[in-house]
């Protein structure tokens, strides 16, 4: 597989084309390529009509010779132009960087886009890489995670990191919202699951990202990772003040 560049999560929607990686699958279509690009080509469009109207968005397309089935998801807080726009860009990213593959995703900063050749095992398609994620769990399978070179070290900033990850990944938990955005003390954190991954998959989820983010970026003041199933990212203003008494009830009270 490869594994395309990245940029830091920023939160807002005019990066939203900015690139955080590529993953495409280690065998390229062999057969009738003019099929194949005509069945990928029509799959695009329908994913692409119905990014005027919708956040998240499953179909496939194709015949019983060759079918393709994909998605696309927007990040939660992106209006229906904003979220048009970044689906728009999808095709070409994969098309330059993944070519024939039989499969592939891409994560842009404000949506994502992934699709699969029919009668190919997911597990064949998609081979754990290691090296810190889950492979025992699909849902939790590390995709990508960065972190900023820039640090902080003081208990502040990770007591209100965790209880930031916590409020988070409780709100996800408990309710069918899938996209949550959170600040806490000059932390703020943002997470989103996969459309259709129910509350209790969701948290458990952004939980294992959450785990991912202290283990992988310790004292960075920035940090994002990318799971199978959802997303988590975080940022800290170093020059907050020192977190209230209530956030360590808020962390007990949480957990």
């Amino acid at each position: 597989m490869s594994l395309g560049h990245s940029n830091p999560y920023s939160g807002t929607s005019s990066d939203s084309s900015s690139l955080v990686y590529t993953k495409c699958a280690n065998q390229s279509f062999t057969g009738a390529t003019e099929a194949y690009h005509r069945t990928l080509s029509a799959l695009y469009q329908q994913l692409l009509t119905e990014s005027y109207r919708s956040k998240f968005f499953k179909s496939t397309a194709g015949d019983e010779n060759l079918g393709i089935s994909g998605l696309f998801q927007c990040r939660g807080d992106l209006g229906n132009d904003d979220c048009q726009h970044c689906v728009g860009g999808l095709p070409e990213t994969l098309g330059s960087r993944c070519g024939q593959a039989v499969a592939a995703r891409v994560q842009l900063s404000g949506c994502y886009l992934r699709y699969e050749t029919d009668g190919f095992p997911e597990h064949e398609l998609w081979p754990s890489e290691g090296g810190g994620g889950r492979s025992d769990d699909y849902e939790s399978e590390l995709l990508h995670e960065k972190c900023s070179s820039k640090s902080d070290n003081s208990s502040d900033f990770k007591t209100a990191r965790e209880a930031a990850f916590a409020a988070v990944e409780a709100q996800l938990a408990k309710a069918e919202v899938g996209f949550c955005e959170k600040e806490i003390e000059h932390v703020q954190v943002v997470a989103q699951c996969e459309g259709g991954l129910g509350a209790c998959d969701c948290g458990q989820c952004v939980h294992a990202a959450a785990e991912i983010a202290e283990e992988k970026c310790g004292s960075s003041v920035t940090g994002e990772v990318y799971l199978s199933k959802c997303y988590l990212s975080y940022s800290y203003d170093s020059e907050g003040q020192p977190i209230k008494p209530i956030l360590y009830s808020l962390i007990n009270l949480i957990h």
